[in-house]
């Protein structure tokens, strides 16, 4: 099996975009990464880093 993966600017591009940022993601997304999610008292998201 051969592995095929995204040319190396489209790798800095997305860091460089991404960097520093925490994206939301919903409760059911949340939930598969602890059993009890809890957002941010201001928000009603959840966040992952």
């Amino acid at each position: 099996m051969e592995y095929f993966r995204p040319d190396p600017e489209i790798d800095r591009a997305w860091r460089e975009l991404l960097h520093s940022e925490s994206p939301s993601i919903g409760k059911e997304e949340a939930s598969q990464f602890t059993d009890e999610p809890v957002s941010p008292p201001t928000s009603r998201e959840y966040h992952f880093e």
